[in-house]
């Protein structure tokens, strides 16, 4: 029998050439090890990712269903399909493929906007152009132009859209106001500050009698600015002060003032971590999340050794998807705080996403050692085991993991995984039985449990045909269910027809005449199959020539 490892060595080289670019030596080279090893999930994933490459889509998307048929919860994969299917304008696909990578992991930030954008072709919603005409443009065009900016987060498209209505009506309080509120969300105060004073002035010379900036403020809006309700003896504040009204402000939802609040802290005193953490925490809540890295870079400016400051930027960061920089700001936070269980995890986390098992395995023991009741750390150290082929290393650890986290389907359905990959079938069903139990929609869960009842003995063949046919009614388009269903029941005549017609939909022509041809060996007069091997081998006779 050949050994897994050989199967490794082969996988690694076609790592080595995707990393190269050499798009055809890592087909060949995955082809390898997939030929030693089918249950290589990543060198599915690999070779689809290389087919894609090479412009081969079709043969792509069969690879990746066969890496996620192996393992379900391969979020990358998902990913993949998606992009996949949205370059095909295949939208449904598309949206399910998303969704599914947003199951297991909601955290991809990337993933939900491709969603967000593919939902938003389908209700047929017109885009926003980026540089309207400017040729008869009002100023309401301007300010419908740039609320929708501001709605879809292009802040600093809004802001030009802003300044241009300005140039229309340039004493125009609201464009003003809209223009002072989308600088704070940039983090531009002198800017805010500086057309705050304007509104001021055009207030007063536009006849309004105010008696005080914040009446002013009050007269002409309820969501105006803050900055414009600073009280006159504000340099009588220090610190401290600023800090108290911030943390108030908060708890009022005057979310702008706080803000205001944390910039007047660090004028008074430039090395506030808790005005920085603060700031940049709040930032962080209102999806500011750039703003919210800015303000943290800017605190490492005036303290380097702050394990907190790290740990939130690697937050960050890592919401951001840019995992090489989240990897250096936890690696920092464990510097500064070696008993850091949450930075040691979190630095895991990246990790496995840059798929650097052995360095994640090792940061997740790190913060088992600090915090060893955290079920979460046992549950992604058990998953970075498997995808290093230490199946029998993470059988006690996703056990841990059960024992602090009894109702997470993942952890009973991973445990499920390694028993099989060492061919233990009952406690492989065991384990699959429970997962039904808890979470009986998690994918690919009925095929598996039907595969680990038809390994486990010929007593459960009826079980598990029934789970495969489950299987295959609930995900159609998983090709291996069918082919386990087929070798449980080679007489069953509505698999055979089911496969062929999913092979022909997917235009897998070949596949499907095989398949039919099959079916005849079984049952040589059946006219639905007699009918549709002829129509397909007349189409393939017509492409010939």
């Amino acid at each position: 029998m050949i050994k897994v490892d050989e199967a490794q060595t082969a996988l690694e080289q076609a790592i080595s050439y995707w990393q190269a670019k050499e798009w055809k030596l890592t087909i060949q080279a995955c082809a390898k090890a997939l030929a030693l090893d089918q249950n290589l999930a990543q060198a599915h994933k690999l070779m689809g990712d290389a087919l894609q490459k090479t412009g081969k889509k079709k043969e792509a998307i069969g690879y990746y269903k066969q890496a996620i048929a192996i393992q379900p919860n391969f979020a990358k994969v998902y990913v993949n399909l998606g992009s996949l299917y949205a370059n095909q304008k295949q939208w449904q696909e598309a949206v399910d493929s998303y969704r599914q990578a947003l199951k297991v992991d909601p955290e991809l930030l990337a993933v939900h906007e491709h969603l967000a954008r593919i939902l938003l072709l389908q209700q047929q919603q017109p885009e926003v152009s980026v540089e309207p005409s400017t040729a008869r443009l009002t100023v309401e065009d301007y300010l419908h132009q740039g609320k929708l900016f501001k709605l879809q987060g292009k802040l600093e498209d809004a802001l030009a859209q802003y300044h241009l209505a300005a140039k229309v009506a340039p004493q125009e309080i609201k464009v003003y106001r809209e223009i002072v509120d989308v600088s704070e969300r940039l983090g531009m105060w002198q800017d805010a500050a500086k057309y705050c004073r304007l509104i001021l002035q055009l207030s007063n010379s536009s006849g309004v009698s105010v008696s005080s900036p914040q009446q002013a403020l009050l007269s002409s809006s309820a969501n105006q600015s803050p900055l414009l309700r600073q009280s006159q003896d504000s340099q009588k504040l220090n610190s401290t002060d600023y800090l108290d009204l911030a943390q108030n402000s908060i708890k009022e939802k005057k979310y702008k003032a706080a803000i205001t609040y944390y910039h007047r802290a660090i004028e008074k005193q430039p090395d506030s971590i808790e005005a920085y953490l603060g700031w940049g925490e709040l930032l962080s809540r209102l999806g500011a999340r750039e703003q919210g890295i800015a303000c943290y870079l800017q605190a490492l400016k005036q303290v380097q050794d702050n394990p907190e400051i790290y740990y939130r930027l690697g937050n960050l960061y890592q919401k951001e998807s840019k995992w090489s920089q989240a990897a250096v700001c936890y690696q920092k936070a464990t510097q500064y705080a070696e008993n850091y269980a949450e930075a040691h995890h979190e630095l895991g986390e990246v990790l496995s996403h840059l798929e650097q098992w052995s360095d994640a395995v090792v940061s997740y023991r790190q913060a088992i050692t600090y915090n060893p009741n955290f079920s979460w750390s046992y549950n992604n150290l058990g998953y970075a085991l498997i995808q290093l082929g230490q199946w029998q290393e993470a059988i006690p650890i996703y056990q841990k993991a059960i024992e602090l986290k009894p109702d997470f389907p993942w952890s009973y359905y991973n445990l499920a995984e390694a028993y099989s990959m060492l061919n233990k079938w009952s406690d492989a069903t065991k384990l699959y039985e429970q997962t039904l139990q808890i979470q009986s929609d998690l994918p690919h869960l009925q095929q598996k449990l039907g595969n680990a009842l038809y390994r486990r003995g010929h007593n459960d063949l009826d079980r598990a045909l029934k789970h495969l046919m489950l299987a295959i009614e609930q995900e159609p388009y998983e090709l291996l269910a069918y082919h386990q269903a087929i070798a449980i029941d080679k007489t069953n005549v509505e698999i055979y027809l089911k496969l062929g017609d999913i092979l022909v939909e997917q235009g897998q022509i070949d596949e499907s005449v095989v398949t039919y041809q099959m079916a005849l060996q079984v049952h040589p007069n059946h006219p639905d199959i007699t009918a549709r091997l002829q129509k397909f081998l007349q189409k393939k006779t017509l492409i010939a020539s």
